[in-house]
């Protein structure tokens, strides 16, 4: 008896672990579908346009993305983290809810139209041919949705159905319309204003769901509240930039310095590691709520370990399998992405760990100063790197990728550095 009653007491104490995470787990379960559609979307587009509109086109489709990302990256402006953080706190105080809400709307619009009008002169300026010039307007459409999808409201509340439903109906919409219309090299505009129609759709729907279905409503602020939203954001700004500077940087160098079939083999090797490094994606925006109301650091230990060995496992795979992956999505005539691909590849493990301790740690617990400190350092050290090429004249793919994986490394080492000085959390042991 005494033996049945404590395989009772570890019964129910295993179901009320399981319940306690399980918004956790359902939240993870909607997210990983979101990536599970990007992928099979990437799988099936990505070769079939690589083939269809050739390494040439492709390379330019993938070249001004690169550039517009940068103007993606100033409309989201951090918000995603800082609005999530904020409806997190507030999900309870429906005034409140509306107030975050109309400040996030109100402060992308205004950073999309200065964006807008920004490529407009920058095109102009650098004398862009017409087909470039309309490519790049068409692209932008990927600006536009980051203006009015709300993802950082879905994931502040946590109802992360929402978002897939959004999610996936864009990537169906993008992956049937690509099918259908896209057939040879001449169709190299259908693939951005595709990717723009399903965009659009997916973030007025979002828009739907808060306005009309949640009942919020949308009100004018004054300037010291969006001043006060704005710069919360702007720490957040910083990192987002940080993450993806070095890798549109490397694509924007190659574009412009060695060719756009050059510009291919580095996609193509970066495509897969971003592949591999949404589990990781997921993860932190699964427990980033969590995190930010509970500061458990008993949680956060057991996360970080279980994050890291995941992501070393993802690199050992690379190593093992990679170049049948590069063969399988690009054929025989990418081959030589594999070279970029084993070397890129360390980012997975040491991206996640900065990421991780940045983000999930730096944030919650106040650092965010630090945490900016160290992007800036980070982003000194790749200018300096990438200055040093172009003078000595040792600009190339293999160098360039190189430079991606030190500068992540210095990013982590910096991190880990912060958490050790100021004794935020230790991995070991409980602190």
């Amino acid at each position: 008896m005494p033996d049945l009653f404590k395989m009772k007491k570890v019964f129910y104490l295993l179901i009320s672990r399981v319940t306690a995470h399980s918004l956790i787990i359902k939240n993870f379960s909607y997210l990983a579908l979101i990536q599970v559609i990007n992928l099979l979307v990437t799988i099936c587009s990505y070769p079939y346009l690589l083939r269809v509109l050739g390494r040439e086109s492709f390379g330019l489709i993938v070249f001004s993305q690169a550039i517009v990302s940068y103007f993606v990256i100033l409309v989201t402006y951090g918000f995603n983290i800082s609005a999530t953080k904020e409806i997190s706190r507030n999900r309870d105080d429906k005034e409140k809810l509306e107030e975050i809400i109309s400040s996030i709307f109100t402060l992308k619009g205004f950073i999309f139209i200065f964006s807008f009008i920004l490529l407009i002169l920058g095109l102009i300026i650098f004398h862009v041919d017409r087909k470039s010039f309309l490519l790049f307007i068409l692209t932008m459409s990927s600006c536009f949705y980051e203006f009015i999808y709300a993802s950082w409201y879905f994931q502040g509340t946590e109802k992360m159905k929402d978002i897939t439903i959004i999610t996936v109906t864009s990537k169906l919409i993008f992956v049937l319309l690509i099918f259908l219309f896209v057939s040879s090299p001449n169709d190299i505009f259908l693939v951005p204003l595709f990717n723009g129609i399903g965009s659009v759709i997916a973030g007025l729907y979002s828009i739907y769901l808060i306005f009309f279905k949640c009942g919020y409503k949308f009100k004018i602020q004054r300037f010291s509240t969006l001043k006060y939203y704005f710069k919360e954001a702007h720490v957040f700004f910083i990192s987002s930039f940080f993450v993806h500077f070095f890798s549109n940087a490397n694509k924007i160098l190659v574009g412009s310095y060695l060719g756009m079939i050059e510009v291919a083999y580095y996609d193509l090797s970066e495509k897969i590691v971003l592949l591999l490094k949404l589990p990781q994606a997921i993860l932190m925006q699964t427990i980033f709520p969590k995190i930010s109301n509970e500061l458990n650091k008993n949680f956060i230990r057991k996360m970080f370990q279980l994050s890291t060995l995941f992501n070393i496992i993802l690199f050992l795979n690379i190593l093992l399998f990679g170049n049948f992956i590069i063969e399988w999505i690009g054929g025989t005539d990418m081959k030589y992405s594999f070279v970029i691909l084993k070397i890129l590849a360390l980012t997975i493990p040491i991206n996640g760990i900065s990421n991780y301790i940045n983000l999930q740690i730096l944030t919650p617990f106040g650092h965010q100063n630090k945490y900016r400190k160290n992007i800036i350092i980070s982003l000194i050290f790749y200018c300096l790197l990438i200055v040093f090429l172009l003078v000595c004249n040792f600009l190339s793919l293999m160098n360039l990728t190189y430079v991606s994986v030190l500068t992540e490394l210095v990013a982590m080492i910096l991190g880990i550095y912060v958490i050790r000085k100021y004794r935020v959390i230790s991995f070991i042991y409980n602190k």
